[in-house]
């Protein structure tokens, strides 16, 4: 009091008095009993006694008291996410662990967002094991009490280990040995302390890389003691390599110098090992306080808090989020931050298709998870904007048949879909599981959208289809990452109009000319449901020669005299950039009749005419015929062909002769708006070069086709008919097809013709069979005359009735007045 220059004012006689002296002793008393208390309500919750940082002063500190708090932050588990489990330790500014904080005392921030709710639990015996490497210094100036209390403050350590706790023990002095690997076993730990002899120099760099070697593969938390006597003499690796070795391995390091002799050197490598790894620097004088701070390092490991909280942002998308703590304590202040990596499970959403959009046909995508993605988890909700190109697509309509959800996302009636169209390239989809039902796991289509292609759409267009504003949620509300993955596709095919066979837009006598360029090219036959003669845009598959596809009129894979046909229906029309409606077709009446071919001579040697000639069978229109004509015969030869008289304007005309083949194909047709026959005539007339009047035989008619008003076409054979000379004759008994064959049950008319040629007068006998052998009419003709017959038949059997559907047998029999026997079989099928 006097140093201070304090006097007691109830002091008369100064501080000397007896009375100052008794009013100062219990002025004193009372002062020290409080100090007392207040110290024993600070050990409720810290080490009993601390040793400062500061070399050579020792206090007792109370929390309450402390002039500074430090939050470490031991360690992060992201293991549960979205739960994240964070294990922290509070201290004062003399090191003792504060306890009794709740959950009022801490704030959480990821990444800058405060977490709530949090939950905090004060742990005094950690749930969670804690592995310690003991490294104690045994060189020779550890001789006698130093190494003997080090010893004890080690054991007294193991025996405030928890069950869950394991040690191991490395020593050094001019070397490192480890004296017990990794145990729990108590009592081996204790034994090998025991052991321990002083000798040699000090080598405390060799040990820290030798005990991070040691603890490197343990998992879970880990710790090192540290505690040596001096300054190092003897490591062959240097303060840096060891720093560098230990510090990114963040297992915190308690490190005790003990004495004077550790160097104020020493002591600040000491300190920077401690502090990079978040553990503590001790100083001990003497070798009495050892036990105190290894009694307090046990406090810290096994006194901690537990701060667990859900991440605000739950989405797996494998970021790395940053984790700060702030702790307030009695006024004051600290935070430690750590950071976590969330787990990955990013989810591709794919825009997929089967098939190519088609102009004029229906185009369909699929939003998918496809195979090589990562497995959805939890998806309850799915909102998604994709985009088109609206200048070639828009979508089928009713909406309720644009977007059909895949079993994927569940059954009809497990969730709710809203479509929204704006018409202008975008189409928003949202689905959502219904309340109370499971969320969707796994891969899997999600929905398919359908498209109507323009008909216009040219096959080098770009489609494009990307997915925008894509938002996806789990069951709990957290976002599902997500990629996305574009789709862009090519029109597939031409647009070939009917009869435009050089693609100019218009259908006119140049289009007749193009079929001989690229006469008899294959390529892909046209598909669809629509009528392929019909005039509007048709989607083809290109040829080889891609100007060739519009060549092939009909569609039907080759271009030949059949082509002739869309190029006579859709004579004069213009092609257009809209598409035009498809019409129903015509009800015009097929034609029917028969079809004969004749022969004539004419003046100039070696030239005949050969004639192909109809007899209709009602008046149906007739707007064309196409056919080919082989003439195997050598010495035969067709020169020209040329229509015949039947017609009543001029046709269109297309013929290609093949010498090599020795086949004429020709197709005639009237253009559209022409007046067409209805009866009879010649169809075709061909000058035909030859050493000798041919016989009929000598030309095969094939292919050949009646074309009806609409298009349509009825094929037909060819009989022979009469020429000029009996040359033409044929020279035994024949028996011709039958024509129609199929015929019809439904028709009115329902009639087939056979024509048969006897040599001689003949006794003839008809009769038609069914499958089975029986017959069902009979025909005889007593009488016939040699030379050409007719034979009808109306398909009724010798009761008048109409037979069924079915194969028939026709055989014939004819024997001459000299009893020579002529035999001769056909089929013909009926059908409904």
């Amino acid at each position: 009091v006097r140093e201070r220059g304090l006097s007691c004012p109830r002091c008369a006689g100064g501080i000397e008095s007896p009375h100052s002296r008794r009013a100062w002793l219990g002025w004193f008393c009372a002062a020290m009993i409080l100090t007392l208390v207040v110290m024993a309500g600070s050990w409720a919750y810290s080490s009993p006694l601390r040793i400062d940082e500061t070399r050579g002063r020792d206090r007792n500190v109370a929390a309450g008291t402390a002039a500074a708090i430090r939050l470490n932050y031991e360690r992060i588990d992201a293991a549960s996410f979205p739960r994240i489990v964070s294990y922290l330790t509070v201290q004062n500014d003399s090191g003792a662990t504060i306890g009794g904080l709740t959950k009022d005392n801490f704030l959480v921030f990821e990444d800058g967002t405060r977490e709530l709710p949090i939950e905090v639990a004060e742990i005094v015996s950690d749930s969670s094991a804690v592995s310690v490497v003991l490294v104690i210094d045994r060189s020779g100036s550890m001789q006698g009490q130093p190494l003997t209390d080090a010893k004890n403050a080690a054991n007294l350590f193991v025996q405030l280990m928890t069950i869950k706790d394991q040690a191991a023990l490395v020593s050094f002095s001019s070397s490192v040995t480890t004296d017990q690997g990794f145990t729990k076993d108590k009592a081996l730990l204790s034994t090998a302390i025991n052991a321990l002899q002083s000798s040699g120099g000090t080598a405390i760099y060799d040990a820290v890389i030798h005990a991070a070697d040691l603890i490197a593969p343990v998992p879970g938390r880990r710790a090192f003691i540290l505690l040596t006597d001096g300054a190092d003499k003897n490591s062959t690796a240097t303060f840096t390599e060891a720093f560098n070795k230990i510090a990114p391995m963040k297992v915190p390091i308690y490190a005790i110098g003990l004495g004077p002799n550790v160097g104020s050197v020493e002591e600040g490598n000491l300190r920077q090992l401690a502090d990079s790894t978040n553990g503590r620097y001790y100083y001990s004088p003497t070798s009495k306080e050892l036990e105190a701070i290894y009694r307090q390092i046990s406090a810290l490991l096994h006194h901690s808090y537990r701060l667990t909280y859900t991440t605000h942002n739950c989405t797996m998308d494998g970021t790395l989020r940053q984790v700060r703590i702030e702790v307030q304590y009695g006024g004051l202040k600290s935070s430690g931050s750590k950071s976590y990596r969330a787990p990955e499970n990013i989810v591709t959403l794919a825009v997929t298709a089967d098939s190519l959009p088609v102009p004029g046909g229906e185009f369909g995508v699929k939003l998918e998870i496809p195979a090589p993605s990562k497995a959805v988890l939890n998806l309850s909700t799915l909102r998604v904007v994709l985009k088109y190109n609206s200048l070639y697509l828009r979508l089928k309509t009713p909406q309720s048949q644009s977007v059909i959800v895949g079993p994927f996302f569940g059954a009809p009636g497990e969730y709710t879909l809203a479509v929204s169209d704006n018409g202008a390239g975008s189409v928003t989809l949202d689905l959502k599981r219904n309340p109370g039902l499971p969320p969707i796991n796994g891969r899997g289509v999600i929905a398919k959208i359908f498209f109507v292609v323009d008909q216009a759409t040219p096959e080098s267009a770009q489609l494009k289809f990307e997915l925008a504003n894509l938002e996806a949620r789990t069951s709990t509300g957290c976002l599902v990452a997500m990629r996305t993955e574009a789709l862009t596709v090519q029109g597939r095919g031409l647009i070939v109009w009917p009869g435009d066979t050089n693609h100019n837009g218009r259908v006119e006598l140049a289009d007749v000319l193009v079929l001989g360029v690229y006469w008899n090219l294959r390529g892909p036959a046209r598909t669809g449901p629509e009528d392929q003669l019909a005039w509007m845009p048709h989607v083809a598959v290109p040829y080889a020669i891609r100007a060739a596809t519009h060549a092939d009129a009909d569609g039907s894979g080759s271009i030949i005299e059949r082509d002739l046909i869309p190029i006579g229906l859709n004579w004069g029309k213009v092609a257009t950039t809209a598409a035009a409606p498809k019409v129903a077709p015509p009800t015009a009446q097929l034609p029917e009749g028969e079809m004969q071919v004749t022969i004539t001579p004419i003046e100039k040697a070696g030239q005949y005419r050969l004639h192909l000639l109809f007899a209709s069978r009602h008046d149906a229109e007739l707007a064309g015929v196409t056919f080919r004509v082989v003439y195997p015969h050598a010495g035969v030869n067709v020169i020209s062909a040329q229509p015949g008289t039947i017609w009543l304007e001029q046709p269109l005309v297309v013929t290609h002769n093949n010498d090599e083949e020795r086949t004429l194909a020709m197709g005639v047709m009237t253009p559209a708006g022409a007046r067409m026959p209805k009866t009879g005539g010649q169809l075709v007339e061909m000058l035909v070069q030859a050493n000798r009047l041919p016989a009929l035989s000598d030309f095969v008619f094939k292919d050949v086709a009646l074309v009806a008003v609409d298009g349509r076409i009825r094929e037909i054979s060819v009989q022979a008919g009469f020429g000029a000379t009996s040359e033409v004759l044929p020279q035994s008994f024949a028996f011709y097809p039958a024509y129609p064959n199929p015929i019809s049950t439904a028709s009115e008319n329902l009639q087939t013709t056979w024509r048969y040629y006897l040599p001689e007068n003949a006794v003839v006998k008809i009769g038609i069979y069914n499958v089975f052998g029986q017959q069902i009419r009979s025909i005889e003709k007593p009488e016939a005359t040699s030379g050409y017959h007719t034979l009808n038949w109306n398909g009724a059997d010798a009761q008048g009735r109409r037979v069924g559907s079915g194969l028939y047998f026709v055989a014939i029999e004819a024997v001459g007045r000299n009893g020579k026997t002529y035999r001769s079989m056909q089929k013909i099928t009926v059908v409904k």
